[in-house]
């Protein structure tokens, strides 16, 4: 645990850099301001591990350049990093780390789509023998809806930047289940007039923003409460110093946040959702039940 003494000084530099949060000895992030830097610090890393009897599997560590201002010219400069036991550590687009995709353009729909991936895919086991039987009632089938495949989907989504495509492609995913568990089509939705949330509300589900945003306020609450010298509540809270660059700026984690408050009902400003969140109060509160629909009015995602 770092104590924010000399944090400029923390991670990499030109002439080395400081080991100063390891949770795991087989489980390490290495971050470098250039290729140059990675290379001499994994470099004097190997050295280390190889004094301590420890080495560097190449096959499972990989390399990714993600974009940064100006460097869209080196994060084309994927060759191999060379350590000096002659191993390659190669340059991927993707990292995924226990379920979760990070991609090198931090683009938030990856995550997304690979969560959508895995929940289809556990749909489709538990739907013959479960989710699409006649003999299982409709509670029955949100219940377990909810406890295997909402949980899948949505493993991960705290730390999401949502934008209106990974909205969509949400939607569209928890809408068309809903229909398959209930037994209608979109035709049938759009002949006999059938609302969404009427469907939800047979089987007991609500929105898939609510789900989204339940979770999500959950944890920056826990967020809020850590400490100061938590590097959660540094990354949640911290601001880059740089101008932003020219042209559109993207979704970021503080824009998708107030998305779930405003649809929660609860206020955006970090003056006000902050002291909520120490007091556990409102949707921050770690006692709350919900079953059926979205109250109307619930919000902009409904």
């Amino acid at each position: 645990r770092t104590t924010g003494v000399a944090w400029e000084r923390r991670g990499s530099l030109p002439d080395g850099f400081l080991a100063w949060a390891l949770a795991l000895a087989d489980d390490l992030v290495i971050l470098s301001d250039s290729r140059e830097h990675l290379a001499a610090n994994l470099a004097m890393l190997d050295e280390v591990f190889m004094k301590l009897g420890l080495s560097i599997s190449a096959p499972k560590t990989k390399c990714m350049a993600v974009r940064g201002h100006g460097n869209i010219e080196r994060m084309q400069q994927r060759a191999p990093i060379v350590l000096p036991t002659g191993d390659k550590i190669q340059f991927t687009a993707a990292i995924k780390y226990l379920g979760i995709v990070v991609h090198r353009s931090l683009d938030g729909a990856d995550p997304v789509m690979a969560r959508i991936a895995a929940a289809n895919a556990a749909f489709g086991a538990l739907s013959k023998p479960l989710l699409r039987a006649k003999h299982v009632s409709a509670h029955v089938k949100g219940r377990i809806y909810e406890r295997m495949v909402l949980s899948t989907l949505l493993y991960g989504s705290e730390a999401w930047t949502l934008t209106s495509e990974s909205w969509r492609a949400l939607r569209h995913f928890h809408n068309t289940k809903v229909r398959c568990m209930v037994g209608t089509t979109r035709w049938h939705s759009r002949s006999f007039r059938l609302r969404d949330a009427d469907l939800r509300a047979r089987l007991g589900l609500s929105s898939i923003a609510t789900y989204t945003a339940e979770r999500a306020t959950q944890w920056y609450g826990h967020v809020a409460r850590m400490g100061v010298e938590r590097l959660p509540h540094r990354l949640a809270f911290s601001w880059v110093r740089h101008p932003r660059p020219a042209g559109g700026r993207p979704v970021s984690l503080g824009d998708t946040l107030r998305t779930h408050l405003r649809h929660l009902g609860a206020p955006t400003e970090d003056k006000d959702w902050i002291p909520m969140a120490l007091a556990r109060e409102g949707p921050f509160s770690t006692s709350r039940t919900r079953r059926g629909p979205v109250p109307a009015g619930g919000g902009i995602l409904t």
